[in-house]
């Protein structure tokens, strides 16, 4: 079960984060959609859910980037408090740079190569929600808004990272499928488009025995992760609208994940997080042959802390 590097290149605005659950609720329903029915898929998340099988992949990350790890902060220093205010605003650190400090990585190790991200232009459309007895705006509270992104010309490649039982040409098509039907909201306007501009073998990534893992992925906690740092992220999902319009509720509860960054120890050898199901949806336990559910594993990269190294 060899891990894959896929390079990515979206061919325009998107509406939807690249998280990794909704990404793989949407490979999901390629599946069905080239497949023409729901029974592998169901096959899929029955050993899924039963850990027979596996499917970790990370968020669509900037090209070369990794999520910022969260790491315990340096002694405070006066003299650097500004500048170490202003640096902790940026969520990534430069792939090759992890790579050569993971051996020891602390935050002074991080300092010097830390990234803002691609540069995504963050546009927000402003809707009015209308009367339809009317025909004029709701007031009070009919206006409200959706972010979108726009990535410039030169930044628009990403990497996602995948480590699964399946067989990875069969990934790929699902991936490739995504990618030309758009992936996200408004996907019907071309938002979300991509290419699939190839993949290779990514062992160097993950050849590490560590006593602490960093998380690629939006995923959940659960017993066996030890000593966790993370953020929380609230993940609003929506069902595909094959699953909508049969029980009439796209929405999904509201549900808290770990963001990419977290970092744990861990007991056993993973998969670490957990497939979700039973809480993610009000309407109904069953729709389309499975029980609607929310991917939180972790897809997680080995490191040794600085305070433990040798």
């Amino acid at each position: 079960m060899d891990p894959w590097r896929f390079r990515l290149e979206l061919a325009g605005p998107y509406g939807t984060p690249w998280a990794s659950g909704t990404l793989f609720g949407q490979l999901s329903w390629a599946m069905v959609r080239l497949d023409g029915s729901d029974e592998r898929l169901a096959g899929k998340l029955a050993a899924l859910r039963n850990r027979q099988e596996v499917f970790l992949l990370s968020d669509v990350l900037p090209k070369d980037l990794l999520p910022r790890p969260l790491l315990p902060p340096p002694p405070f220093d006066p003299d650097k408090a500004a500048k170490r205010k202003e640096r902790k605003k940026l969520g990534f650190v430069k792939r090759a740079h992890f790579l050569r400090h993971r051996a020891a990585l602390s935050e002074q190790s991080l300092e010097a190569e830390l990234e803002a991200g691609p540069g995504d232009r963050e546009h927000r459309l402003a809707h009015n929600t209308i009367d339809r007895q009317r025909g004029t705006v709701i007031e009070p509270g009919g206006l409200w808004f959706l972010d979108e992104w726009w990535p410039s010309e030169g930044a628009r490649e990403r990497d996602l990272y995948v480590r699964t039982s399946w067989p990875i040409g069969a990934v790929e098509e699902l991936l490739a499928a995504v990618g030309s039907w758009g992936f996200g909201r408004d996907s019907g306007f071309g938002r979300g488009r991509f290419r699939v501009l190839g993949k290779e073998p990514e062992r160097e990534l993950f050849d590490h025995t560590g006593n602490r893992y960093l998380s690629l992925s939006h995923g959940c906690w659960t017993e066996e992760l030890e000593a966790p740092r993370y953020k929380l992220a609230t993940h609003f999902g929506k069902l595909a609208i094959e699953a909508a319009m049969a029980c009439g509720r796209p929405w999904k509860r509201p549900i808290l994940l770990m963001k990419p960054g977290a970092t744990f120890a861990a007991r056993g050898d993973g998969p670490f997080g957990a497939w979700l199901e039973g809480i993610v949806h009000t309407e109904v336990p069953r729709i389309l042959g499975y029980v609607p559910g929310q991917h939180a594993f972790h897809l997680p990269v080995p490191y040794t802390e600085a305070a433990h190294a040798g």
